[in-house]
């Protein structure tokens, strides 16, 4: 037996099919999905998957390609080096640059925004910079911050855009790709290190930039990050298996174990034994899709068909029985561990009734970076839309949000 996503009609789903399709709606206005994406085949930048330092440096441009497309901005989409999980690894990661042709009203000069966006999918046409490249608005608050005169980048995140697959909710690999893409936005721009900087992300967005916040003094200490935004942060991988499972987005749950082995192959066996003859299809099959894809496909599946055990995904990732090599993986994406705290101002956000991300998980690192001494600024909200709620922190805090990222980048209206 293969495990085959319900594609019946929406009528014979029903009200939970059609609350897991206004999720997928919203949060595609959240993250800057897009309903048409181009055939796979037009996708992919064939640079190799990896290389040691011996090659290009960490944040150094590989490929710059124009595109014709027009948001207030000359646009590029680039291809640059960047460091894995493991620092001395690289890979190639794309992303967009987006130059704003609008005046910059504040003090000082222009300052860059470094995009992490939410979760797009596995399949490198989701990316990013290859919808960018179909004309699909690039990811909020991009148009917003262009209008007002910032520079843009925008990452893809490793093995998406490119050859592998991504790693998805790697912490130290989202941070690298994170720093190393304002490496080389500043640098395709021809500008100084010392240009402000600031990082912004929501979702797998938010833990992108919780991680490189964390990382940035040790990993890019040129760079002048002046302030981050962080919403809706994955800040543990086992909270975030266990809460999504049966919700939405709990299609999700096969991105991060594919990830997982994507960039730990040691995890390999000890998932292989965890999973069920379905749960090997699920993950196969997952690794094509987009967000959409994925929500059409999976929707509130509570995965214990997927496994051996006839637990579910999210309950074997939690469990102590777990195998110990599978649990010091999960363990090193824990956000704010062993001392990691933000060396810049970080505005954070949550919605207490987010149905995918527990918000004890956020109160909890808030709590860490607190005590290590981060400035940090979190803004909970309360509001409940069903399977939509995950997106409701970044809506409802938003003018808050941007007036914190005026003051701390000097803008002026």
């Amino acid at each position: 037996m293969v495990a085959q996503p319900d594609n019946s009609n929406a009528k014979r789903r029903g009200p939970s099919w059609c609350r897991s399709a206004l999720a997928a709606a919203f949060y595609a206005a959240i993250v800057g999905l897009v309903s048409c994406a181009p055939s796979p085949s037009d996708s992919a930048d064939s640079h190799s998957e990896a290389t040691t330092t011996a090659g290009p440096s960490a944040g150094e441009v590989i490929t710059k390609s124009n595109l014709p497309v027009k948001f207030n901005a000359r646009v590029s989409r680039i291809v640059f080096a960047s460091s894995k999980s493991n620092p001395n690894r690289r890979s190639a990661v794309s992303g967009a640059v987006l130059e704003s042709s609008k005046p910059w009203p504040g003090p000082g000069p222009r300052p860059l925004a470094v995009i992490a966006p939410g979760t797009l999918g596995m399949a490198d046409h989701c990316a990013s910079s290859v919808a960018i490249r179909y004309e699909a608005p690039p990811t909020p608050p991009a148009p917003e911050l262009l209008d007002r005169g910032w520079n843009v980048a925008i990452v893809d995140y490793e093995g998406l855009g490119t050859p592998g697959i991504p790693a998805y909710l790697n912490r130290a690999s989202a941070a690298h790709n994170t720093l190393d893409m304002a490496r080389a936005g500043l640098s395709l721009l021809s500008l100084a290190d010392d240009t402000p900087v600031a990082l912004f992300g929501y979702s797998q967005g938010g833990g992108a930039v919780a991680a490189a916040a964390e990382l940035a003094e040790s990993y890019s200490p040129e760079l002048n990050i002046r302030a981050a935004y962080a919403g809706a942060i994955p800040a543990d991988l086992r909270d975030t298996a266990r809460h999504i499972t049966g919700s939405a987005l709990s299609g999700l749950i096969g991105y991060a174990v594919n990830g997982l082995v994507a960039e730990y192959p040691e995890t390999k066996g000890p998932i292989d034994r965890m999973m069920s003859p379905l749960g090997e299809d699920f993950l196969s099959l997952t690794r094509g899709e987009c967000i959409g894809d994925t929500v059409r496909n999976w929707p509130r599946n509570d995965t214990r068909a997927f496994t051996a055990d006839s637990r579910s995904i999210g309950e074997n990732l939690a469990s102590p029985a777990l195998d110990p090599v599978i649990q010091e993986r999960l363990g090193e994406q824990k956000l704010g561990a062993g001392g990691r705290a933000p060396s810049m101002p970080i505005f954070v956000t949550h919605n207490v009734r987010d149905d995918v991300l527990p918000v004890s998980s956020a109160r909890e690192l808030v709590r860490t970076w607190k005590e290590a001494g981060a400035r940090v600024t979190y803004e909970e909200v309360d509001s409940d839309l069903g399977d939509a709620s995950h997106g409701l922190a970044y809506a409802l805090s938003h003018d808050q949000a941007m007036a914190w990222l005026d003051e701390q980048m000097g803008y002026r209206k």
